[in-house]
């Protein structure tokens, strides 16, 4: 079983969908980690789930979009050329977006495949996050900074606008619409003037973590999942709380813990495995500990 986890959905029956480089692998109610079948047609290589708002699961293979019915998967869209997907959202009208690696930002509407006009301020390289707010504005985490659509504009923010970094990789908009960004270099919070301030998280080296994954529990708590440094939790109070790794066989995520708001876990996640009681990923793929679950 592949080591390498690149994004993490559970879905409505509870069950964990991992995407690994080797393909997609499911983990069931029961405990078990089993391949998606051969019959279903997937192919080798990188398979990512992408779970909608309506609870809709899709699965992106290669240029090909599939959508989950049933326990099998319909195939919705073939992608012209050689376009790598990174990253997908539906929208409130039920338009799919889908960021690419080296295509920008591309639109699945009723009207078909959509390129978003040239001279547009949108990304035009590797787009890995995409989140639409409560006024339907779509937010783009890209390697070139943020960037917000907001109708037909298109608006960037950068490290001029307060970001502590360029390579965004998570966006989230809290229960309380406060929007949250998780870079390369940290964390960052949008204030009521619109610039970003940083939120003062560091690692044992005294050095800010890269924020991959953003989610919200049930109690309000933001959960920040980072790259080799854990997971974060900053309270409803602001308090910080880097005390919550659990036990050395079952060591802090690099991706947050979001079963409680059942949104998608994204970004690289490495020799990570789930524990439902302890509501995270851990690093015991083949560990009693996790197994026993």
């Amino acid at each position: 079983m592949a080591l390498s986890f690149t994004k993490l959905v559970v879905d409505a029956r509870d069950r964990v969908w991992v995407s690994t480089l080797d393909g997609l692998v499911l983990r069931d109610t029961d405990g078990v980690l089993k391949r998606t079948p051969a019959g279903w047609g997937l192919g080798e290589g990188l398979v990512w789930p992408y779970r909608a708002p309506d609870g809709v699961l899709w699965v992106v293979a290669g240029e090909r979009l599939y959508r989950l019915q049933g326990d099998r998967p319909e195939l919705v869209h073939r992608l012209p050329g050689q376009i790598h997907m990174t990253s997908m959202l539906q929208d409130r009208y039920g338009d799919l977006w889908l960021g690419t690696e080296n295509q920008g930002l591309l639109r699945i509407s009723s009207h078909g495949l959509e390129r978003l006009p040239a001279g547009l301020s949108l990304p035009g390289g590797r787009v890995v996050s995409l989140r639409e707010d409560a006024e339907g504005s779509i937010w783009v985490g890209a390697n070139g900074g943020l960037y917000r659509l907001r109708e037909t504009l298109f608006s960037s923010y950068t490290q001029h606008d307060g970001l502590s970094g360029d390579y965004v990789r998570t966006v989230l908009e809290d229960r309380d619409r406060q929007l949250w960004v998780g870079s390369a270099s940290g964390l960052d919070r949008r204030q009521a003037d619109g610039r970003f301030a940083a939120v003062p998280l560091h690692n044992s080296g005294g050095k800010a973590p890269s924020v991959l994954s953003l989610a919200q529990d049930g109690s309000g708590d933001l959960w920040a999942g980072t790259f080799g440094d854990g997971v974060f939790r900053l309270d409803t109070q602001g308090r910080l709380n880097t005390s919550t790794a659990p036990p050395t066989a079952c060591r802090a995520a690099t991706s947050a813990p979001s079963a409680w708001t059942r949104t998608a876990w994204s970004g690289p996640v490495r020799r990570r495995a789930w524990c439902p009681s302890m509501r995270r990923a851990c690093t015991c793929l083949r560990s009693p500990a996790c197994r026993a679950h």
